[in-house]
């Protein structure tokens, strides 16, 4: 057996010759603990002190006839107890600098039992005391009870803008962040866990002492919310949370149980993780408007769709979970269709209103080139409402939710709900044809822009904004350049405007025509039918798909001329009819039955209608 020896070194030097070199290496005792018949890997260098150190060599096999090995890093050893062995082992390992220069160390093992012994391992909470301008170390473990605990988790975060980390000595380090907002109590969390494993958890209570010099620090309340039915969920967290300014930061993208958050605005939208049921979390992160931070966590109580869903396709009715394989025909009869509230505004059929909305009047004053007031009328108390001097014409768009939506200038897409005038966006202020100026935009006699409503479905809001640019040419013929965005406003993601789609045409010698239309908007996504065709050279050339767009990004499309949309128990189908072309190659396409498969955001072909 091997056996590693440190020989006593003399060194002599002439006064002439001598030169400051660095400190000799020092080698440190290692504890380390394992149970019986299980390997365990020591970093040994960890506590040594040297450069560059790495292990040159260590015994075979130690005091009581365990076996040592080097790992390939020359920095980690792995040692392996004698069969059934229990009790204290200890072998030597050399250590060596980059000079060459050696030293050696001991390394103590302790070998317990496989099978535990005594209670579980008890965890006491613990109560300290903190200041703003300082980290403080918590031996945590003094007052719990156990064998051979050690640290192995603790929350990064604490409730009230604290950070704490397991540091040296299994102890945990704690630091308050941000400005002195006085007096304030905060908490969290640790794991540990004793020799066999098994483990418990203790909070820890700190108490900051401070003055308050500034307002108070932005205070994050935890949440609840629920996801039924495997759909998404739109969480507002910063409802209960306190502070001025208060806007989301940071969010755990994939929460606790692998499902998924995401920022929107002041909300966070949840996707649960397929076929799950039970409770899952995340944690973000929020500032205030001085820049001060805070974090809390949002637990989500979710249940899975359990429910089939009944559906009429090609003269049949199918039964089906979403999934291909547990779609079948049925004598079952659907349900009602799901229907929400018109977005069209009620005309008074009197020059100058934009009509009426929950028992508000609107309307305007003054004339195109001038300036153009809104008014609101409500049993004959009037408001001034907003006023712009243009050559566009106000103009009503539609209502959503109790809420006025108009624009102004051609452009501006303002709101009004009875008290509250929002000036939403500028709809042409990243228009790009590919090369433009604002020369180019402003020149009615070239460049046409017209806001409009379209009919869409789900609970949304949906209209488009057409520009058209036209191409003067001397044969003599006049070309059109169009392109047409869509977009949509929800009250489940801030109310604001979101461009979900964007199509561009082309008439001239020949015609590139795209279209989008039969719009709705479920479970957070946007859905709507694309078109093109072609007049030359292959005349009624066709192009059909279903698009599936997330916050205008498109993630999935299928092949088909979109018939309808249908929303039952809590999934979307998507039915195509038949459709052929009237030139060669004469492509057909048959009608087909799709699902939105909620999480993964993709179309589900479920059947086929033969012709």
């Amino acid at each position: 057996m091997k056996k590693i020896h440190l020989l006593p070194m003399v060194m002599a030097f002439s006064a002439s010759s001598v030169a400051v070199a660095d400190d000799w290496p020092v080698g440190e005792i290692d504890k380390a603990s394992t149970l019986q018949n299980q390997s365990i890997s020591i970093s040994v260098l960890n506590n040594d002190t040297g450069n560059n150190l790495v292990v040159s060599g260590v015994d075979d096999s130690s005091k009581k006839w365990g076996q040592v090995t080097l790992d390939a890093d020359k920095k980690t050893l792995n040692y392996t107890p004698y069969k059934d062995f229990t009790g204290t082992d200890s072998f030597w390992y050399e250590l060596k600098d980059d000079q060459g220069r050696i030293n050696a160390a001991k390394v103590i093992v302790d070998v317990a039992s496989s099978t535990p012994s005594g209670p579980w391992p008890l965890a006491n909470t613990d109560e300290v005391d903190a200041e703003y301008d300082s980290a403080i170390t918590i031996p945590v473990l003094a007052n719990d009870v156990g064998v051979k605990l050690k640290l192995v988790e603790v929350d990064e975060w604490s409730v009230n803008k604290g950070k704490a980390w397991i540091s040296a000595n299994n102890q945990i380090t704690y630091q308050q962040y941000g400005e002195n907002r006085g007096d304030q109590q905060d908490e969290f969390w640790y794991t540990l866990e004793d020799q066999w494993g098994r483990r418990n958890a203790a909070k820890v209570i700190v108490s900051i002492k401070g003055d308050p010099t500034t307002s108070p620090w932005p205070v994050a309340v935890p949440d609840v919310a629920t996801a039924d039915n495997g759909l998404r969920a739109n969480i507002s967290v910063l409802e209960n949370d306190e502070g001025a300014g208060l806007e989301i930061e940071e969010v755990d993208e994939t929460t606790k149980q692998g499902g998924e958050a995401r920022i929107f605005g002041d909300k966070i939208r949840y996707t649960p993780p397929a076929d799950f049921s039970g409770r899952d979390s995340f944690w973000y992160q929020f500032a205030d408007e001085q820049g001060r931070t805070n974090s809390a966590k949002v637990t989500l109580n979710v249940t899975k769709n359990t429910q089939k869903s009944v559906v009429e396709f090609c003269g049949n009715t199918y039964e089906t979970d979403g999934t291909k394989a547990n779609t079948r025909l049925s004598d079952l009869s659907p349900m009602a269709p799901v229907s929400y509230p018109s977005t069209a505004i009620r005309s008074t059929g009197v020059d100058g209103d934009l009509g009426v909305v929950n028992g508000r009047r609107y309307y305007v004053e003054g004339d195109v080139g001038s300036e153009q007031v809104v008014w609101m009328d409500v049993d004959g108390v009037l408001t001034r409402v907003s006023s712009i001097r243009s050559d566009q014409p106000t103009a009503a768009l539609a209502m959503y939710k109790g809420v006025f939506y108009f624009t102004q200038g051609g452009r501006y897409l303002l709101s009004h709900d009875g008290e509250r005038l929002v000036e939403h966006v500028d709809l042409l202020q990243d228009f790009v044809w590919g090369i433009r100026s604002p020369v180019e935009i402003s020149d009615t006699n070239h460049f046409k822009s017209t806001i409009e409503r379209v009919e869409g479905q789900g609970d949304a809001l949906h209209f488009s904004v057409k520009s058209m640019k036209h191409i003067d040419d001397p044969i003599p013929t006049r070309g059109e350049l169009i392109l047409t965005t869509l977009w949509r406003i929800s009250s489940d993601l801030d109310w604001k405007p979101v461009k979900f789609a964007q199509t561009r045409s082309f008439r001239y010698i020949s015609s590139h025509i795209r279209e989008a239309k039969n719009f709705y908007y479920f479970n957070g996504i946007d859905y709507y039918h694309f078109t093109y065709r072609v007049s030359t050279p292959n005349n009624g050339a066709r192009d059909f798909q279903a698009k599936l767009v997330d916050n205008g990004i498109e993630l999935d499309s299928a092949l088909g001329n979109v018939e309808k949309f249908i929303e039952d128990r809590g999934r979307l189908f998507v039915l195509t009819k038949y459709t052929r072309d009237s030139v060669p190659p004469y492509t057909e396409r048959p009608s087909k039955l799709y699902v939105v498969d909620n999480v993964n955001n993709k179309f589900v072909d479920l059947a086929t209608c033969p012709q």
